[in-house]
């Protein structure tokens, strides 16, 4: 049987402390990230994909609604048209491997490179072409 991922709204900026307060509660989270090369060494290193929103699993024995809005850090449970939104497992399959095919991809690029520098395009579209890096 799939089970069901629901999504969850956390307030600005408190999607880390939301998904350890679901921690706490014993609730399955997946909060998807994508790795940055900040300029500024004391910048994040990672920046949410979806900012304000974590995925969450198995909330069917916590079917109050209200008990999620009472979490820290979390604005409540998407609903659309009055009902709880809702998407499959395998939604959330695919996406953790893409998100990892993302996150591989950007740990590929040389924190060297700075704007200006001259580089070849191997692959994709524009396979081939030299460009010129900009960030």
């Amino acid at each position: 049987m799939n089970k069901l991922w629901y999504v969850m709204q956390s307030k600005p900026n408190k999607e880390i402390f939301l998904r350890k307060q679901l921690e706490f509660c014993h609730i399955e989270s997946y909060f998807p990230q994508v790795i940055v090369h900040p300029v500024n060494p004391r910048c994040r290193k990672t920046l949410p994909y979806f900012p304000g929103y974590l995925f969450i699993r198995d909330v069917a024995e916590k079917n109050c609604e209200a008990f999620f809005n009472r979490i820290p850090g979390a604005i409540g449970l998407v609903s659309i048209g009055g009902e709880i939104a809702s998407v499959p497992d395998y939604f959330i399959q695919i996406m953790r491997i893409k998100m990892e095919r993302i996150n591989g991809c950007n740990a590929l690029v040389p924190d060297k490179l700075k704007k200006g520098d001259l580089i070849k395009i191997e692959t994709g579209p524009f396979a081939g072409y030299e460009a010129i890096f900009d960030s």
